[in-house]
């Protein structure tokens, strides 16, 4: 009996086994210890920390007073747009009378207008 070697599964099996040892090589990689000053790198942080703090409290004063002068605005414009709207309910009670009466009698006064048909007849007529 012969015995058949199956060439691409071995290669898989080996390229898994290669990318494996190499992941394991990356991970247990160290990097070089250098002389780094560690109390600068702290007082950059702080500094860039402060300056955020500083933005934001920016961002919020405005935010605040929008909404401080939204609410002025808000109880100033209450009062007035209530009698308003009191006011014009009143006027519209009493006004569609008036405006009814005037239409019937605008109605009344008005010729009736003339299709298109009839002032080309009438034309006609006169040239005739």
């Amino acid at each position: 009996m012969a015995v058949t070697i199956l060439r691409r599964k071995a290669l898989r099996n080996q390229t898994r086994s290669t990318n494996r040892l190499k992941k394991i090589k990356d991970l247990m990689r160290k990097p070089e210890v250098r002389n780094v000053d560690v109390e600068a790198i702290k007082a950059e942080f702080a500094e860039m920390k402060k300056q955020r703090e500083a933005e934001e409290k920016k961002a919020a004063k405005p935010v605040e007073s929008k909404k401080a002068e939204a609410a002025e605005s808000k109880k100033d414009e209450t009062k007035p747009v209530e009698s308003k709207k009191s006011e014009a309910a009143e006027e519209k009670k009493a006004e569609p009378k008036i405006e009814e009466e005037t239409k019937v009698e605008a109605k009344a006064t008005e010729e009736p207008k003339a299709d298109k048909k009839t002032e080309e007849t009438k034309e006609e007529a006169a040239k005739k």
